[in-house]
């Protein structure tokens, strides 16, 4: 048994590995998203123009910082911020909608072992923006639903034991269930439907439906095939995450010993991508492993 455990975790190293692999040999997947963070970047100085909130910024370092200041600047902004807000989500889950068919039209002809075409990926990216839409708005309605399930419950708790106890411990245990159990139907969700993406690229399926129906059957057969999956993604970004904000505190504690605003801003500014590229590291590597682990699946 002892062995045969050795043996998955090392398969499962394996994979990992290979998927770096892909990636370091094919830098061209970090494009969509540094594309991506450049539009998003340029439409936030727009939109930070046209809301005039450099004249907000400039008054608040002159005078002393008060709710006053701000609720005076959004009433006197107020439609200009409204559009603003309106603008950048709506432009920004174009762009994230977008950039995931992009991402996962290269990975797929990557993992088909054709060469990446930036047109051909582009093209596709049509034919997938609904069903991606639809996927995630499913998603989400499930999820609603279980969190929905989970306040019924705490609720239902608070009331039997607000009945023995007192109110304040009744709070205190309905809350703490309805936290335990929410994140827990979340964590659930995401494992059941871990190889979704997978499944409509590489299997070009395109009805939302179909996906998870068929996404559920794979996690019957092996559940622990889902959960390994999972579980490497979600430890490679605790991983990376705990390396960014321990790096992330060194250079908040180094800076103030600069003299010298401009190497600050240099430091800054250099750090602030850094921390981008990793972010998109880790994601395009753990995307990738997903496919590699869906594709690996498909051929048993």
């Amino acid at each position: 048994f002892k062995r045969r455990k050795l043996r998955r975790v090392n398969m499962s190293l394996k994979v990992l590995e290979g998927s770096f692999s892909l990636l370091r040999k094919n830098p061209i997947l970090y494009l969509p998203d540094l594309v991506v963070g450049i539009i998003s970047s340029f439409m936030l100085y727009i939109l930070f123009l046209y809301t005039g909130a450099g004249s907000l910024l400039q008054l608040l370092q002159v005078a002393e910082p008060s709710i006053d200041i701000i609720t005076g600047f959004v009433s006197e902004n107020l439609k200009e911020l409204i559009i603003s807000l309106a603008v950048f989500i709506f432009v920004s889950f174009i762009l994230g909608v977008s950039v995931r068919i992009f991402k996962f039209s290269m990975m797929r002809e990557l993992l088909e072992g054709k060469k990446i075409s930036l047109l051909n990926s582009w093209k596709e990216r049509k034919g997938y923006f609904l069903p991606v839409v639809f996927l995630r708005i499913l998603l989400f309605c499930i999820q609603l639903i279980a969190l929905i399930a989970v306040a019924v419950l705490a609720l239902g708790v608070f009331f039997l034991v607000g009945s023995v106890f007192p109110e304040k411990t009744a709070t205190f245990f309905a809350v703490a269930l309805a936290i335990l159990f929410g994140v827990a139907a979340l964590i659930n969700i995401n494992i059941l439907f871990v190889f979704r993406y997978p499944m409509m690229f590489l299997k070009k399926v395109k009805s939302p439906k179909k996906i998870l129906q068929e996404s559920y059957k794979i996690f019957q057969k092996n559940p622990w095939y889902n959960l390994k999956t999972w579980l490497v993604v979600f430890l490679l970004i605790i991983i990376f995450g705990t390396l960014s904000y321990i790096l992330g505190s060194i250079i908040g504690i180094i800076l103030p010993f600069f003299s010298s605003a401009i190497l600050v801003t240099i430091i800054s500014s250099l750090w602030s991508v850094l921390n981008k590229i990793i972010n998109i590291t880790v994601d395009l590597w753990s995307t990738l492993y997903v496919f590699v682990q869906y594709k690996k699946k498909s051929k048993e």
